[in-house]
């Protein structure tokens, strides 16, 4: 008898980071990023290229190539001095990192599941969110994509 699914919502998913500890390896521990509101989707959908014959008639035909995940991950967060902070230290921990030939993981993580997904990526200096009357204050940090890891066995964070 096939396992009945529960389906869930985003409560309690964290952004989590680390760095490697030893170059090539994910790293066994990651720390959660305080107060993400949104993950940007990443896609694995992959490019197509056409590869019709002149003698088809009546659809084109494709095969699939390399999937594009957009190049940058964003993370909606509540604007705060906090968030400056945080971000800001990210930022230099990465530098710090590639210093020594180390790079920089984030995790999705859901208490729920079983794995989570994995990348590598460099994190960017945050920018301006932009502001509307009557709005929420908020900003968008953005990371660039490096590596997609996927799906893999979650690694439990701690807090930050």
């Amino acid at each position: 008898m096939a396992e009945a699914a529960i389906y869930m919502s985003t409560a309690g998913m964290q952004l989590c980071y680390g760095v490697e500890t030893v170059s090539g390896q994910k790293p066994t521990t990651f720390k959660v990023v305080q107060g993400a509101t949104s993950l940007s989707e990443i896609s694995s959908e992959k490019e197509q290229i056409e590869v019709t014959p002149l003698s088809a008639t009546v659809y084109k035909e494709y095969v699939g190539a390399l999937a594009d995940p957009g190049g940058v991950w964003e993370v909606g967060f509540n604007e705060s001095n906090v968030l400056h902070t945080t971000w800001a230290e990210i930022v230099e921990e990465y530098k710090t990192a590639t210093e020594s030939n180390l790079r920089m993981w984030f995790q999705a993580y859901h208490p729920n599941l079983d794995e989570a997904f994995f990348l590598v990526g460099e994190p960017n200096i945050l920018g301006f969110g932009g502001a509307e009357v009557g709005g929420a204050y908020t900003n968008t940090a953005r990371i660039t994509l490096n590596k997609i890891e996927g799906w893999s066995e979650a690694i439990e964070p701690t807090e930050e």
